[in-house]
């Protein structure tokens, strides 16, 4: 209940003892009805009255099917429950039918999408919490991944077409990708389930994700622009002042190495922020040990690449001064305002 699932009796059972059952599990029982009410009553009729019973007695398999059909025709997403012959076609025509593993009879398991080993209301309560886990790191995975992604693409895009030297190389790009995205990546897989996970409404049926947190990769994208801009323009008075030759991309670049780094950093510290609707505090940045893990991983890997000599052959990277990783480290910080800089708008919006 609490999860915004409403909870429907529908039984053979005496409409005594179905009230007396649904009372005593916790159910908040305001209306019985019975399956001769309901043979009397029209399509339009039993749609409101569904609505407001939470039981439904006396009924047989007809019953139980044309409600879950008038609820399905109304756009819910209708779960099913049962053990007997008699609930097979209403487990079939759920969208989720579940069936018990113990007492149900074969007919019943052989139609139903879920068979429970242990016959317990409560097993379906923990599916619901881990389904939505589940979820919830997909849109986490889907969010960083297109969001790095997007960033790389459209800094790679604005500065070539402007004409200035490629800011970041084919191999490192590739790098990006493989060693330092994917653990990362991986790892919001593996996020825990938040305390307030089984008290949000459930997703709508047609749900578009994209929709939820399209102003979030757009305030993610323009400000790893912004700062790698900066960093670009600065690197390539760097490589001026060094005599380095940024448009040959042979020679190792102060330009390139920064924009390479930044982005690394700025999608390692962005892995943080990613989790879908949780709040970002000192305490939620830690509570995913494989992430930490990941990202501590990852930027070993990194550094390897700036300051061992044959990665700097194989990257074309230049060891970086004091003053170089201060900047990369306040524009990768940039990633821990994208959630404040996305509600501040979607306050704005919304006036």
């Amino acid at each position: 209940q609490k999860a915004g699932i409403k909870i429907r009796i529908i039984t053979g059972d005496n409409p005594l003892t179905a009230k007396a059952i649904g009372k005593n599990v916790g159910l908040k029982v305001n209306k019985v009805a019975t399956g001769d009410q309901i043979d009397k009553l029209n399509d339009t009729e039993l749609k409101k009255l569904i609505y407001e019973t939470e039981i439904f007695a006396r009924t047989n398999p007809q019953h139980k099917y044309r409600i879950v059909d008038i609820l399905k025709r109304n756009n819910e997403v209708v779960a099913v429950t049962g053990d007997g012959v008699n609930d097979a076609p209403a487990l079939k025509h759920a969208d989720v039918g579940i069936a018990m593993g113990i007492k149900g009879t074969e007919a019943t398991k052989e139609v139903a999408d879920i068979v429970l080993k242990d016959d317990n209301f409560t097993t379906i309560v923990h599916t619901i919490k881990e389904g939505r886990r589940i979820y919830k790191n997909i849109l986490s995975f889907i969010k960083y991944m297109l969001a790095a992604n997007f960033s790389d693409i459209t800094i790679v895009g604005i500065i070539t077409i402007a004409g200035y030297p490629l800011p970041l190389l084919p191999l490192q790009i590739l790098w990006i990708n493989i060693a330092t995205d994917a653990l990362p990546a991986l790892a919001l897989g593996q996020s825990p389930a938040g305390k307030n996970i089984m008290t949000e409404k459930p997703h709508p049926k047609k749900e578009n994700f994209f929709k939820k947190f399209y102003g979030f990769l757009l305030v993610a994208v323009s400000l790893q622009i912004i700062v790698n801009l900066i960093l670009y323009w600065y690197g390539l008075k760097e490589d001026a002042s060094t005599n380095i030759l940024t448009s040959d991309i042979s020679i190792p670049s102060h330009a390139r190495t920064m924009i390479f780094t930044e982005i690394v950093l700025f999608e390692l510290f962005f892995a943080f922020v990613c989790k879908e609707k949780e709040k970002n505090s000192f305490k939620s940045y830690f509570s995913n040990k494989a992430l930490i893990q990941a990202v501590i991983i990852s930027l070993v890997i990194q550094l390897a690449t700036i300051y061992l000599p044959f990665m700097q052959k194989i990257f074309k990277t230049v060891p970086l001064n004091f003053t170089e990783w201060l900047m990369i480290l306040a524009a990768a910080s940039t990633a821990f305002l994208v959630h404040k800089i996305t509600n501040s708008f979607k306050k704005i919006f919304a006036r």
